[in-house]
């Protein structure tokens, strides 16, 4: 009897989710997570995934405020046919949410949204801002390259098995270079870059390594120690900007912007 009671209480549950009306062009995903008193919580997690538009810009930001210009580039990896047809989980990598998830994340100023976030933290006086770039859909601040061979599985930068992410990075770069004007950024014309100018974060197809997935990178705040020059302009360099980069997925779901505004945080 308890156990046909338990059956039923599940029918019911699966059924009032279903007739439920989400709108259109979000997803939800059931978040775990442990709070600082060692309990297990769990929540759901909403995506915005309508069309995207620039966040308006608040009379706090645009008077005596920072509006940070950021471009976000996404990277996936082609991968081996060869090593595909084999189930190697480290071969091709690519985004399972369209980018108006991402944009509406990184920049919306809703609910869960990064934005909200930097508004509520600076007082209104800081936000991001998706910078000026022709690729997919224009302007809205993300750039997606696709770079040969496999996911390498970054790991933990800094340890006998982490992999120096650079050389991938300054790859993905070259490939946004063509759809963004970086010259429109640089406010005070010295040749490079600042935190205050604008800032640069790769968000990497794969898992975030914290979260305990691989391939995964750990998300960071990093820079290039040597001159990497785009459009002449100096990017990501350590005396000036560097950048952030974070996975795309904890578990079953998009990464959440808690590390992303943590590490976004340290690189601005």
């Amino acid at each position: 009897m308890k156990r046909y009671t338990h059956l039923m209480f599940l029918a019911f549950i699966i059924i009032a989710l279903n007739s439920c009306n989400y709108e259109q062009g979000e997803k939800f995903a059931i978040v775990t997570g442990i709070i600082e008193d060692g309990t297990k919580t769990k929540s759901i997690a909403r995506e915005d995934c309508t069309a995207f538009s620039a966040p308006a810009v608040p009379s706090t930001v645009s008077s005596g405020g920072l509006k940070l210009n950021m471009v976000i580039i996404q990277i996936t990896f082609e991968g081996s046919i060869n090593q595909k047809s084999y189930g190697d989980p480290f071969a091709q990598q690519s985004f399972k949410s369209g980018t108006s998830c991402w944009a509406n994340k990184i920049f919306g100023t809703g609910s869960g949204q990064l934005n909200e976030y930097w508004q509520e933290v600076s007082y209104g006086k800081f936000m991001v801002y998706p910078a000026e770039e022709t690729h997919g859909t224009a302007n809205d601040g993300i750039i997606t390259v696709s770079l040969s061979g496999n996911h390498p599985n970054f790991g933990f930068p800094g340890r006998g098995d982490g992999k120096a992410p650079y050389p991938w990075f300054t790859d993905a770069l070259g490939k946004a270079d063509p759809y963004i004007d970086f010259s429109k950024y640089d406010a005070d014309a010295d040749g490079h870059l600042s935190t205050k100018e604008f800032q640069v974060m790769f968000l990497v197809a794969g898992f975030e390594t914290a979260a305990g997935n691989i391939p995964g990178i750990w998300g960071q705040a990093g820079c290039f120690w040597t001159e990497e020059t785009y459009d002449g302009y100096h990017i990501g360099e350590c005396a000036y900007q560097g950048y952030s980069a974070f996975g795309e997925r904890q578990g079953n779901h998009d990464a959440t912007i808690g590390v992303i505004a943590h590490e976004l945080g340290h690189a601005i």
